[in-house]
């Protein structure tokens, strides 16, 4: 057992190794090295991981305690490891005693050879085909660099496939033919040219890049929020009468926003439409975030399946294992249907900061995770649907 002042020294120490980039796994090494051993320790080092994570990512105490109680990890101990994490961020706060992190009497660790290390580790798992280790190495690596774009590929290639987002997009543009298509978060126009030439194509970003200027003519785009879009403008008007055949969401990284953005899309659809979220499923938790970590960066969309499948299981819902992030295909949708909207309150109480970790371990399950066959898709998913 570690009692009082040691168990703060673990706490702090723990903290700081977090802070430098290493794992968890090899602090508790190093722990077990010097004989700090047992389930109550590798308890501490989970918590300490947990939530120095998410002060890092702006989570306030107060919801960071709300899961940690959902895991039956609650009482006075732990809400004052959370509340002195906070109140130093995870470093300098253990005062009392003078001491702080490069004080502790515990082993040193060396950031850079550990990052060569793990590299080399990383290279030669892939090297091999050691795909379990290759996984393993790949997440380490992602501690020490959270931008290394090598690794987030190799997971999103191994966890999901070698098929890519704008792969099954193109597909879907030329399978389904849409007569009219709406496009939130344009980006560079990579995703909104594949629009056929004879549809109605309007696209929706707050900046609209250089690159977009020699986007084909029958492509209108509108620079300004999705929210301020569907407020001031009407869609229906737009496509002359018609209704939305088929959208792609990919706007803001927030929960929220691409909620709202699924209702207002959802009330310009027919029964027969399709609508496709991008950023369905982050291979690893450093994405899922609410506030940015790495370049490359998710947010928590991901949120808006499982909210759907609890409040909209009228839908149908295929989240398709495409690379880097997985696109969530819905159907069956009812441009009447108004739950979403009259319980957003309550919705936004129930998600918005539920955290990826306790889905993790099910995500395949909860999100309906489907091939990225291209035929499967056609016949399955899309029930031979073409709207020409």
């Amino acid at each position: 057992m570690i009692k009082d002042e040691r168990m703060w020294e673990v706490v702090e120490y723990v903290a700081a190794k977090l802070r430098l980039g290493m794992a968890s796994p090899d602090i508790l090494q190093l722990l077990h090295e010097r004989g700090v051993v047992g389930r109550p320790v590798e308890s501490i080092v989970s918590v300490v991981e947990f939530v120095t994570t998410r002060l890092h990512a702006g989570v306030s105490v107060q919801e960071i305690q709300k899961p940690l109680l959902a895991r039956g990890l609650g009482g006075p101990l732990v809400e004052a490891m959370v509340t002195r994490l906070h109140a130093g961020d995870g470093v300098h706060w253990f005062k009392q005693n003078g001491r702080h992190a490069g004080q502790l009497s515990l082993p040193t660790f060396d950031v850079d050879k550990a990052l060569a290390r793990t590299q080399q580790e990383f290279r030669h798992c892939v090297a091999t085909g050691d795909q379990d280790r290759a996984v393993a190495a790949a997440r380490k690596l992602l501690v020490f660099d959270r931008n290394d774009s090598a690794a987030y590929n190799f997971l999103a290639m191994l966890l999901l496939s070698q098929t890519w987002h704008l792969q099954i997009l193109k597909h879907l543009h030329d399978r389904l033919q849409p007569r009219t298509y709406l496009e939130i978060g344009v980006n560079s126009g990579k995703s909104i040219c594949m629009a056929n030439s004879n549809a109605q194509v309007v696209g929706v970003d707050p900046v609209i890049l250089p690159e977009c200027r020699s986007l084909p003519g029958h492509i209108r785009l509108y620079g300004m929020t999705s929210d301020d879009f569907f407020a001031n403008i009407d869609l229906t008007s737009l496509f002359a009468g018609q209704p939305l055949d088929m959208a792609f969401i990919d706007g803001m990284h927030l929960f929220e926003y691409a909620l709202r953005d699924f209702i207002h899309v959802e009330r310009h659809c027919h029964a027969g439409s399709v609508v496709v979220l991008h950023d369905t499923y982050p291979v690893d938790p450093v994405l899922a975030f609410r506030k940015p970590l790495t370049g490359f960066w998710l947010g928590d969309v991901w949120k808006i399946v499982p909210c759907l499948r609890k409040y909209r299981p009228d839908l149908k819902l295929h989240t398709i294992a495409a690379a880097p992030s997985g696109v969530t295909i819905v159907r069956n949708l009812d441009p009447d249907n108004r739950v979403l909207a009259d319980r957003l309150e309550e919705i936004y109480e129930e998600f918005m900061y539920q955290d990826f970790m306790e889905f993790q371990q099910d995500i395949d399950r909860m999100v309906n995770l489907f091939p990225a066959d291209l035929e499967r898709i056609s016949r399955e998913v899309l029930d031979g649907l073409c709207f020409r």
